[in-house]
């Protein structure tokens, strides 16, 4: 019994002794284990703030591109009704033109800009896509370019050269007119008024009669009229056009009325 005792207190002991050390074990692991989860939950944390900004951020840019879409879309449409504007407008005015303007709608102009001009369009045709390439980066092809007859890239304020000469011809043409008719409405009123005098000078009637400047009452061999002849001046600035565009449209022989 004594041997039984002795051998259950030295197992006693033992087991003791090795519960006491995974005690220590277990609770150093927990400790590791512990620290480890603050660890983890701490870096969970700064990811979902992180993840919500970035959510935040993409809702933000989300909500401005809709926005820059919304606005484009809307750009694009009335760029679309003024362009079919613009072309139903060209096929009116189209019908107005003539069998010349048709053929060649476009005239050359003269003087040191016409020759740097010509030069620069000879430039480019035999320069090609490489003098394209040097004077400025090339158009995406997504984005929207302007080429000439030969294929080549035209530069954005060489765009509308042939826009701004039918302008200025027809914006001279309309000078030329409102000159014209000025000058008809001049004219138009001193045959008015020659007539007016004409009428006075062989009509008999009150008012005539009672006007001083009677026409029919003559002193000395003198007619009274009631005011003086008008005198036809001349215009002080005629129209001017380019002689170039006159040879074009073959009117060298035109003579403009004075």
């Amino acid at each position: 019994k004594i041997r039984k005792i002795e051998r259950l207190q030295s197992s006693l002991s033992h087991w003791r002794t090795k519960y006491s050390q995974n005690v220590k074990e277990c609770s150093a692991r927990n400790a590791l284990l512990t620290e480890e989860k603050n660890k983890i939950q701490g870096h969970f944390q700064q990811l979902k703030l992180r993840m919500n900004k970035f959510r935040e951020g993409q809702a933000q840019r989300l909500s401005v591109l809709t926005q820059n879409t919304s606005s484009a879309k809307t750009t694009l449409e009335s760029n679309i009704q003024l362009g079919e504007r613009i072309l139903k407008l060209a096929e009116l005015a189209r019908k107005m033109e003539t069998d010349r303007e048709k053929v060649a709608p476009y005239y050359v102009s003269s003087g040191p800009n016409g020759e740097d001009d010509a030069a620069e369009e000879g430039g480019m045709a035999t320069g090609g896509a490489d003098k394209g390439k040097e004077d400025g980066p090339q158009p995406l092809p997504y984005q929207s370019a302007a080429v000439d007859e030969n294929g080549n890239l035209v530069h954005k304020w060489n765009q509308l050269d042939n826009f701004s000469k039918k302008y200025n011809k027809v914006l001279l043409d309309k000078l030329a007119i409102e000159r014209e008719r000025e000058r008809l409405k001049a004219e138009n009123a001193s045959y008015q008024e020659l007539l007016k005098q004409y009428i006075d000078g062989v009509s008999v009637n009150d008012t005539v009669m009672t006007n001083p400047g009677n026409p029919l009452f003559v002193v000395n061999g003198r007619v009274s009229l009631n005011r003086p002849m008008p005198v036809r001046q001349d215009q002080e600035q005629l129209p001017v056009v380019d002689g170039n565009h006159m040879v074009a449209t073959s009117r060298v022989n035109t003579v403009v009325p004075l």
